[in-house]
């Protein structure tokens, strides 16, 4: 299977922007892209920052994911832990088997297990 790193970028990586919309019960919902590569880092870290920032509950559909880079994997740890600085609630559901593959090739499990909903 290979690092987390082989998930992203080759071939042909297509760059998607996360999306995100009003959820029911005033959750705050990303829809994350298939391709999370480093070009789409940058969107991904504005839109977590966003969410986050708006201390409503942020809950990130990982369904779509096909691959992902470690870069961001990083960013959802940050993420994960800024809203819990603050408190927030912070849920990744619906996680791809891809996005199970690549916390489990860097060894963080237990970690992705925590968001599960």
């Amino acid at each position: 299977m290979g690092n987390a790193g082989d998930h992203a970028g080759s071939g042909e990586a297509r760059s998607e922007v996360p999306s995100n919309s009003v959820a029911e019960r005033d959750e705050l919902r990303i829809d994350l892209a298939t391709v999370l590569d480093g070009r789409a880092a940058v969107d991904l870290r504005d839109v977590l920052s966003k969410a986050i920032s708006s201390n409503r509950p942020v809950r990130v559909n990982a369904g779509p994911v096909e691959q992902i880079s470690t870069g961001c994997i990083q960013l959802l740890l940050a993420g994960a832990r800024s809203a819990a600085k603050i408190g927030g609630t912070f849920i990744v559901s619906d996680q791809s088997d891809a996005f199970k593959a690549a916390f489990d090739d860097l060894g963080l499990n237990s970690l992705r297990k925590d968001w599960a909903n």
